[in-house]
């Protein structure tokens, strides 16, 4: 979260950032190595397989090289294939970290992040919708109305316009946060290169199960999912603004998994990383 609130601040304060971001940076290093939780590596004392932490430093150390230079190679080879991603974006990924490279540029390795998402989300969508509420809440300023607009929707109450964009800019920011918890430090990794590409993933992933009418809740299918929810956790008046919040966000993010599932194309990647993004009807 702090990571996080670094990374905002750098991208908001031009002056600062090249030292916000070398502290973002310093804590992704730890995080980065999740990637080589699937995998079990020989003990160079004991020639036991063993978990990636449980190696000696020097041995960790080559491990990381190793991955550094076949990441490096695969982006290579994707930036000379792919068409249309904008300059500055091959500036920033050359600069990122080796787990943001391979899940750029190699499918299979992208399959596998995205798999350890979904998984994440599907054990405990709640707990964690609940988590990222809990962290978006004290940043986002339409918090309050959005929260308002979610608990309207129980009684099928019409949400004004300015209501649907409120809603519409927390879920996605509570989704994202969401998305971020399960990523293992992926998103963090691409934070610090300016590029949101959790939003951009979220923004597809929701076109991607409710079309362009995301926010025509009175009568769209995003507001039966959220009456299903609703109806468990009680009517409008026992419901809090958070617990409302975490009914909504738990709704995407269970959406946004058939995405997650589906995977990315390269060329999906393309325009998630230039910030090329379906169109919503807010309005309704």
């Amino acid at each position: 979260m702090l990571r996080q609130r670094l990374i905002k601040l750098a991208n908001e304060n031009s002056r600062y950032r090249d030292s916000l971001l070398r502290t973002a940076r310093a804590g992704l290093h730890k995080r980065a190595d999740a990637v080589f939780d699937h995998k079990r590596f020989p003990h160079p004392d004991t020639g036991n397989k063993v978990k990636f932490n449980s190696l000696p430093p020097k041995e960790q150390k080559k491990i990381r090289a190793l991955y550094s230079k076949k990441a490096n190679g695969k982006l290579n080879k994707f930036l000379d294939k792919v068409r249309g991603l904008d300059d500055s974006v091959k500036s920033k990924l050359k600069s990122s970290s080796a787990q943001v490279k391979m899940f750029v540029s190699s499918p299979e390795d992208r399959k596998r992040m995205l798999k350890g998402m979904t998984d994440g989300i599907k054990k405990a969508p709640g707990k964690i919708a609940h988590k990222a509420v809990h962290e978006v809440k004290h940043v986002a300023k339409e918090y309050k109305e959005a929260a308002h607009a979610a608990k309207k929707i129980v009684t099928r109450k019409k949400l004004s316009p300015a209501e649907k964009k409120s809603l519409f800019a927390v879920t996605v920011a509570t989704t994202v946060a969401g998305l971020a918890a399960v990523s293992g430090g992926l998103l963090s990794g691409f934070g610090t290169l300016g590029v949101n590409t959790g939003k951009h993933m979220v923004l597809n992933g929701i076109h991607n199960v409710f079309g362009d009418g995301f926010l025509a809740l009175e009568t769209g299918v995003a507001g039966k999912g959220l009456l299903e929810i609703f109806s468990k956790v009680g009517s409008e008046k026992e419901v809090s603004d958070d617990e409302a919040m975490a009914a909504v966000t738990e709704q995407v993010l269970k959406g946004l998994t058939k995405k997650l599932e589906q995977g990315f194309s390269d060329e999906e990647m393309v325009k998630i990383l230039n910030g090329d993004t379906p169109k919503f009807r807010v309005e309704g």
